[in-house]
């Protein structure tokens, strides 16, 4: 009969020694306490709706990484996505993940503005 134990290990229960050599009784394991079970902090959470600011989009991924390096030397927060479109890859190339529309909305008319990106649109991540 195979148990696992508390660890995660799966041990051999029944005539003979297990895997490691040692001799094991099935009453080892079936009279003994369980452990008691750790607490884990929860993992961060995303906010529930990011926003992102996609600029450009490429069939080449080294254009795509390319504008990325410019962008991210100017101090932007800059994503490259690889996505499925009409059986074909494309890189986008996306800026920040931002917890408001508004936010997004604001860094599209920098992107416009000052990087002369006319083509950057708001997009949900």
């Amino acid at each position: 009969m195979f148990l696992p134990n508390y660890t995660g290990v799966m041990l051999h229960i029944g005539r003979g020694r297990d895997k490691i050599g040692a001799s094991l009784k099935e009453s080892d394991i079936t009279n003994s306490k369980p452990a008691t079970p750790k607490k884990i902090a929860p993992s961060p959470t995303k906010p529930k709706q990011a926003w992102t600011v996609q600029v450009a989009s490429f069939a080449q991924e080294k254009d795509a990484e390319s504008l990325a390096r410019k962008l991210t030397q100017k101090g932007y927060d800059v994503y490259i996505i690889a996505a499925e479109v009409g059986g074909k890859t494309q890189h986008r190339v996306q800026i920040g993940e931002l917890t408001s529309r508004q936010k997004a909305f604001e860094l599209q008319q920098t992107l416009k503005a000052s990087e002369k990106l006319d083509q950057a649109f708001i997009a949900n991540r």
